[in-house]
């Protein structure tokens, strides 16, 4: 089996083949032990960089979800997320209903006006 990973650094590029330790062994004029070592090193950093991808993007959507601003519409139930940074607005609503969610958010929207329908 051989599997070759890519990573870019800037305008530089490595790539890493991981093979069998007798494949390994020959590419890089080692012993086979050491190709073993070196195979192991190679997938334990594909896995880190993996899980520093997932860290991030679980730490981006707690971000997002901790800066929403709850508004309440209309004196009901209902609640419409409005993102500050991203100016997205989710609606838990049911379909039909009009919401102008201007009035309330107007602080933190810079007066901009969001109509959903």
């Amino acid at each position: 089996m051989v599997l070759a990973g890519f990573f870019q650094f800037g305008n530089e590029v490595l790539v890493v083949v991981l093979a069998n330790e007798e494949v390994l062994a020959l590419l890089l004029d080692v012993t086979v032990p050491v190709a073993a070592l070196a195979s192991l090193v190679v997938i334990a950093v594909l896995v880190l960089e993996a899980l520093i991808v997932m860290l991030v993007v679980v730490v981006v959507g707690v971000l997002v979800l901790a800066l929403a601003v709850p508004v309440e519409i209309n004196g009901c139930c209902d609640i419409v997320w409005v993102d500050e940074r991203l100016m997205m607005v989710e609606v838990v609503v049911v379909a039909g209903v009009e919401i102008d969610v201007a009035d309330d958010v107007s602080a933190e929207t810079n007066g901009r006006s969001h109509s959903i329908y």
